[in-house]
């Protein structure tokens, strides 16, 4: 997946991924079925890492600012690794942003969703308030 310029409607907020075995019916949002890890570059010298316990969602940024106007939300990948499989899935983000602090942020975040199901739907939301605007465009990788 390509996100352009996703921003969200509040401040100071969290880009997450839900993932679902019955096309898209209902989301797996139990409490235990995200663990991931993020490492993150804000400003120029503020360098975290964060390690997730259990989430309800898969965590791809870290506070993230309301990106509205010139500051244009969130830019990345997601990739999706053997969705197909009824293994856990792991997901591997790489996104650009504007942090709450109003630093250009950089961010690698690696989820894994766990549940040995196969994952044939996703839905990218926010932890607080909705996507305000911006491009997502899915891209598929086909065995030869």
């Amino acid at each position: 997946f390509y996100l352009a310029n996703v921003p969200p409607a509040t401040d100071n907020t969290y880009l997450m991924v839900q993932t679902s075995t019955n096309a898209g019916s209902s989301y797996d949002t139990g409490g235990t079925a995200y663990k991931g890890q993020i490492f993150y570059t804000r400003g120029a010298t503020s360098v975290g890492y964060s390690q997730s316990s259990s989430y309800t969602s898969g965590l791809l940024t870290w506070q993230q600012g309301t990106a509205t106007g010139e500051e244009g939300g969130a830019s990345g990948t997601l990739q999706i690794f053997g969705p197909h499989l009824s293994q856990y899935t792991r997901m591997m983000g790489s996104f650009a942003y504007v942090s709450s602090n109003a630093s250009t942020a950089l961010i690698n975040s690696a989820v894994t969703r766990q549940v040995a199901e196969d994952v044939n739907a996703i839905r990218l939301l926010f932890l607080a308030g909705n996507i305000v605007s911006g491009t997502i465009t899915a891209y598929g990788i086909k065995n030869s």
